[in-house]
């Protein structure tokens, strides 16, 4: 089960928590940061974000690949778009298997369209 601090995240249709992030609360861990992506925009979420955290949003990378990083003095989230046409596309284009899972922060399902899950108990 994982546990996530739902004052911080809102819960946003479209708006998933994914990579090391969902590996360390599946490993009983505290994340050092976060990664978010979303299928829209990502500013906007960011705001709601650094709103809920007192935090400010700092925007790094390029025009074509924005990453949306939050900064508060206990948390760091970054927030970037989907990459590609569906949160199951974005997982599967991941580097390492057992980061190619994303949390969906409106409904609390985990998603593992690979069997990054069992990957990660078996190791």
């Amino acid at each position: 089960m994982i546990q996530i601090n739902s004052n911080i995240f809102p819960k946003v249709h479209g708006a998933y928590m994914v990579g090391g992030s969902i590996r360390d609360l599946l490993l009983g861990k505290s994340p050092i940061d976060y990664d978010i992506v979303v299928m829209e925009n990502p500013k906007q979420y960011a705001q709601q974000v650094a709103a809920s955290m007192s935090g400010r949003v700092i925007e790094l990378g390029k025009p074509d690949q924005i990453l949306i990083r939050v900064v508060s003095k206990s948390h760091h989230v970054d927030i970037s778009r989907v990459n590609g046409a569906s949160i199951e596309e974005d997982l599967r284009n991941r580097d390492v298997t057992v980061n190619a899972m994303a949390y969906e922060l409106s409904s609390g399902k985990l998603i593992d369209c690979l069997g990054s899950h069992r990957d990660l108990a078996n190791n």
